[in-house]
This record gives C-alpha cells, sequence and structure tokens, in this order.
C-alpha cells in the first residue's frame, strides 16, 4: 500500500508540475511562411558623393580644387551631346572655376542638405537645391542642383542643365 501511495503521490505531483508549469506550444505547418527579418535596403555608394546635395558640392569643390576637370565635369547634367566630348567637359569645368573665382560662393555645408531627397523646406520643387551664386558686374547665376534619378534609383544630384547652360552664356 506504501508503495502505491507513492506512486499515486507522484503520478499527482507530475500532473500537477505539468499543469502549473506555463509553456509554449506552436504548430507549424509544413510549407508554412517563415518569418524572417527583413533588413533595410542599402544605397549603393557613388563614388563621386553624389547622393546628397552636400557630397555633390564637396566632391565638385575637391575635384576643382584638384584641377581634375574631367572628374568636375561629372558633377554637371550636360543637355546637349556636344557638351559630352572630353574637352568640352573640361572647358566647362575650367569656365564654372573662373567665374566661381571671380565672384562665386557655396552656401554654407551646415545649410547643404546631406539627405537623398534634398532640402524640402525651401520653396523649391521637390530634386531641386539652390546651392550658392555667382555674381559679378556682369552676371548673376543661380547655382541649382537637380536629383536626376526616379523614385526606383538612389538619388544622383547634378548641376542643373540650367545653370550650366548659365555658365557657357556668361562666356560670350
Amino acid at each position: 500500500m506504501i508503495l502505491g501511495t507513492k506512486r499515486l503521490f507522484s503520478f499527482i505531483l507530475l500532473i500537477s508540475v505539468l499543469i502549473l508549469t506555463p509553456c509554449k506550444l506552436e504548430a507549424q505547418l509544413l510549407g508554412g511562411a517563415k518569418t524572417t527579418t527583413e533588413e533595410p535596403v542599402k544605397t549603393p555608394d557613388d563614388s563621386l558623393g553624389r547622393r546628397t546635395p552636400q557630397g555633390t558640392v564637396n566632391g565638385f569643390i575637391k575635384a576643382i580644387g584638384d584641377q581634375n576637370y574631367l572628374r568636375a565635369s561629372q558633377y554637371f547634367m550636360l543637355s546637349k551631346r556636344s557638351y559630352r566630348k572630353t574637352s568640352e567637359r573640361i572647358r566647362i569645368a575650367k569656365t564654372f572655376q573662373q567665374l566661381l573665382d571671380q565672384g562665386g560662393n557655396f552656401s554654407p555645408s551646415s545649410i547643404l542638405s546631406n539627405k537623398e531627397l534634398g532640402r524640402i523646406d525651401d520653396n523649391l520643387a521637390t530634386g531641386v537645391d539652390l546651392v550658392g551664386n555667382i555674381s559679378t558686374d556682369k552676371i548673376s547665376i543661380q547655382l541649382y542642383l537637380e536629383n536626376q534619378s526616379d523614385d526606383s534609383e538612389p538619388a544622383l544630384w547634378l548641376f542643373s542643365a540650367e545653370t550650366i547652360e548659365a555658365i557657357l552664356a556668361s562666356r560670350y
């Protein structure tokens, strides 16, 4: 009888432990969807830093400072096919530098946007940022950058075609 009572007591203790112990049971169906944590999509870097207006201005200033006019021209939106020749691209970059030296300035780096969207509080169209100006006795040119990508691509900020045209027109 004592052996039976011990078994009965052990059985009751085991049942009590199983009932009182919280356990989490999950069923998984074969072929069911797996839950995974999606990692945010990383935008590929641009070797010239043109993903933000600030990066474009800084990269352009560095290229001009290094007198690497061909690299500097990669910051331009060139609307005419004739501008795409290497010699023309270099000529445009040198002209831009000369005008900057005569009376140009860029907005302080702290004001230039370091976001892919650019500034959204400047009353300009989305994808357009004013980043400086050139002002001499003869000319006044606003320096605009435009985001050349669509929503499905990473941002690519370049000096606008209108800015480049105004720089070229100033020589004549």
